[in-house]
């Protein structure tokens, strides 16, 4: 899978687990779905975070790209090589 894509559905995946985090604000009360929001949250925020450290690597050395940047990384600052 392409790099980039992974990047998206990563983030994707703990954008839609905040968004679930901020739905429990909506339930006036604890019950069956306010446990069943919270399973959904935090399994989204967690398949999101292993997606983004287990493929956001550089193809050709395969360390880790940097994850606080703004934009995707053009070079590895490992190796140098052009990423995709």
């Amino acid at each position: 899978m392409n790099i980039r894509k992974i990047t998206n559905l990563s983030e994707a995946l703990m954008i839609i687990g905040a968004l679930l985090a901020f739905l429990l604000y909506a339930i006036p009360e604890v019950n069956i779905y306010f446990g069943i929001i919270i399973l959904f949250s935090a399994a989204a925020i967690v398949a999101g975070m292993y997606l983004k450290f287990k493929y956001y690597r550089c193809p050709h050395c395969h360390s880790l790209l940097p994850l606080r940047t703004s934009s995707f990384p053009v070079y590895c600052p490992e190796c140098g090589e052009k990423i995709e």
